[in-house]
């Protein structure tokens, strides 16, 4: 009985073992290595850039380059390859044509600095005024200079009298 289970083992191990073989150099052949180096404008080298390899099947791999701005990836499919590397600071960079085998030499240029600006006005809220043209009038159109004094500002200035709101008003003064 022990003879039996021994014999059935190794006639299971010898018929899976050439099939796993014979899978496993399938795919160690059809994987291409795509190698190379990130720098910037200056040729120094770029540490931790995230690199994409792209084959012409459409196989994708990512993966990140090491301190020194070097990368190696084992890539499914065949060439010729396309290389993009994306780092923070920098704008993205793509590499077309890369060939099996040769090392590439990506540089990333510095991005370039965007600002935006909104500016946002809540101290005067849009209003109509009837004062200056008699007729109602949004107060960016009356030819005179209105000055609003807020709810808000009285308040916070405990303004009691006229001549207290009059002070938030330049050019104004109270001749009490």
């Amino acid at each position: 009985m022990v003879r039996l289970v021994a014999l059935i083992a190794v006639a299971t191990l010898a018929v899976s073992d050439p099939a796993g073989a014979a899978a496993g150099s399938a795919q160690l052949s059809s994987s291409v290595p795509v190698a190379g180096t990130v720098v910037d404008p200056s040729g120094a080298n770029v540490a931790f850039a995230e690199v994409t390899v792209t084959a012409s099947s459409g196989a994708r791999v990512v993966g990140i380059s090491d301190s020194e701005g070097q990368f190696r990836l084992d890539v499914p499919g065949a060439g010729p390859f396309v290389v993009t590397v994306v780092v923070p600071g920098f704008s993205p960079a793509v590499v077309a044509d890369v060939a099996e085998g040769r090392p590439v030499r990506v540089t990333v240029a510095p991005a370039r600095i965007q600002e935006h600006v909104d500016v946002v006005s809540t101290a005067r809220p849009a209003s109509v005024t009837t004062t200056g043209t008699r007729t109602a009038t949004p107060l960016l159109q009356v030819p005179q200079t209105i000055d609003v004094v807020t709810e808000r500002v009285l308040r916070e200035q405990a303004a009691t009298s006229v001549a207290d709101a009059l002070r938030n008003v330049a050019g104004v003064s109270a001749n009490l």
